[in-house]
């Protein structure tokens, strides 16, 4: 059987965390040695015109921590493994957000703490704005969901720290 040809330059030996997908639509971020290789492997189980979007070379020990903490921060996003309902763009993005943060040592939570219930809720656009001013003070820029849980928990750890008010007989 044939290789097909990589629109991105491979190099043996070397590990790259990757976008594969089709041009909107769910995104795949995963790894390989060769992602134009698996972008073909995907087409031929039934998944036609799929594409590497995007690849970032990440050395061998390095390139599955990588790949995890890309997925923690497209947890809001997940459909399931390795598939999130987001753009190529957003996907590389968080790729590269993931690489920098593993290299200033910071690592996923361990794969209980990635299981999230998502809720729809709706805000008003003030609040909204007043997020969006929080999420731009914060490091790494949180996306909305991350922002949202950030500071829900400090007001619920702010609240179990400060005393009950006395409780009124009636």
């Amino acid at each position: 059987m044939g290789r097909v040809a990589s629109a991105f330059p491979v190099k043996p030996g070397c590990f790259y965390v990757y976008v594969i997908g089709h041009d909107s639509g769910p995104q795949k971020v995963g790894y390989s040695g060769d992602p134009a290789y698996r972008a073909w492997c995907l087409k031929v189980a039934r998944k036609p015109h799929f594409s590497v979007h995007y690849q970032l070379e990440i050395c061998a020990q390095d390139v599955i921590g990588v790949e995890v903490l890309a997925h923690w921060l497209l947890r809001d996003s997940a459909l399931g493994k390795e598939w999130f309902n987001v753009t190529p763009k957003q996907a590389a993005g968080a790729i590269d957000r993931a690489a920098a943060m593993y290299a200033r040592g910071e690592r996923a939570p361990p794969r209980s703490d990635l299981m999230v219930v998502p809720i729809a809720t709706s805000f008003p656009v003030e609040l909204l704005d007043r997020l969006t001013a929080f999420r731009a003070k914060e490091p790494g820029l949180p996306n909305r969901s991350e922002a949202i849980r950030i500071l829900v928990n400090e007001a619920l750890e702010a609240r179990s720290r400060k005393p009950s008010p006395p409780s009124s007989d009636r």
